[in-house]
């Protein structure tokens, strides 16, 4: 959850403008999040890891895509309407070539590469984007990875 509260934090910003309405949170929290997930704007966690809810790119692409139309004063009804039926290649064509990640664009066309702290990068290719099940395998992939860095994290 923290991991997607953050990097929606700092991608909406770049998306959305600053909300208009007082009712409307400009950064998606937690809270906001597990209200979404009730709400059947954003689905399930993809699991538990030792109680913490697991989310992935389907998540923030859907976060984004909710705050993006919030800021043009769409209600949660009509988005959810917008949502229906919609894949991860439609929503991302949706919020626009210029959806920034990091120090890289998310576009159809190029591979987004994401800046990893304190090191390093991760670029996807197109063809992994466009295909579900890549980017589940890729998903779980680095679920997999994490899982076993926050099991070294400590350790000489």
């Amino acid at each position: 959850m923290e991991e997607l509260v953050e990097t929606a934090d700092s991608l909406v910003g770049e998306l959305a403008p600053k909300q208009t309405r007082y009712k409307v949170t400009e950064r998606p929290d937690a809270r906001t999040i597990r209200y979404y997930v009730t709400q059947g704007l954003l689905p399930k966690p993809l699991g538990y890891d030792g109680g913490r809810a697991r989310y992935g790119g389907t998540h923030l692409l859907r976060l984004l895509f909710i705050k993006k139309l919030q800021t043009e004063h769409h209600t949660l009804t009509q988005i959810a309407k917008r949502l229906e039926g919609r894949n991860d290649r439609e929503l991302l064509d949706d919020l626009g070539s210029d959806t920034v990640v990091d120090d890289g664009t998310v576009t159809a066309a190029e591979a987004p590469r994401l800046t990893l702290e304190p090191g390093g990068t991760v670029e996807v290719p197109p063809d992994v984007l466009a295909d579900p099940e890549k980017r589940k395998r890729l998903a779980e992939s680095l679920e997999a990875l994490a899982a076993w860095i926050r099991s070294t994290a400590g350790k000489p």
